[in-house]
C-alpha cells in the first residue's frame, strides 16, 4: 500500500494556505496565526500608537481580533476576494485590512460623545423622587373604579 504523503502547513504557499482558509481546514487556521499573528499586531501598533491616550491594549486586542472575526463574515468574503493576479501578497494585504480596521475603529471611537465615569453618577443623586416613583405614588392615591 502507499502511504499518504502529508504536506507540512508552513510549505503551503499563500495561495494554497487562502484555499485551505476557505475550505475552514483547522490547520490552515492555525498556519494562519502562525504567520501573519504579529504583522497583524504590528500593523495595528502603528496606527494606534499615536493614539495612546484613547487607545488601550484592550482596544488593540479587539481591533485583531475585529479583523479575524471580519475574515469569516460573509462565508468568507473578505477571503474570497483576494486575487493574487492583481500582483499583492497575501501579507501585504491582510497588514492593509489590518491598518485599515485600526483606522476603522479610531473613526467609530472619535464619532462616540464622551463618557463620564462611572464615579461621577453617584455625584448626580437627587433627595426627590424620580420620575417613575412619581407616576407610582399618583397611581396608587387614586382609587378604583
Amino acid at each position: 500500500m502507499f502511504a499518504a504523503v502529508t504536506v507540512s502547513p508552513e510549505t503551503w504557499t499563500e495561495e494554497q494556505l487562502v484555499a485551505r482558509l476557505v475550505e475552514s481546514h483547522p490547520v490552515a487556521w492555525r498556519e494562519f496565526e502562525r504567520r501573519y499573528d504579529r504583522l497583524i499586531d504590528r500593523c495595528i501598533l502603528k496606527v494606534t500608537r499615536r493614539f495612546s491616550s484613547v487607545v488601550s491594549a484592550d482596544d488593540v486586542r479587539e481591533i485583531g481580533c475585529t479583523l479575524r472575526l471580519s475574515l469569516l463574515a460573509g462565508d468568507m468574503h473578505k477571503l474570497r476576494t483576494f486575487d493574487p493576479e492583481r500582483g499583492n501578497r497575501f501579507s501585504s494585504w491582510i497588514g492593509l485590512l489590518a491598518i485599515n480596521a485600526a483606522y476603522d475603529y479610531l473613526r467609530s471611537i472619535r464619532r462616540e460623545p464622551g463618557k463620564a465615569a462611572l464615579t461621577e453618577a453617584s455625584d448626580l443623586a437627587s433627595e426627590t423622587p424620580d420620575p417613575f416613583e412619581s407616576v407610582a405614588q399618583r397611581r396608587c392615591r387614586i382609587p378604583f373604579r
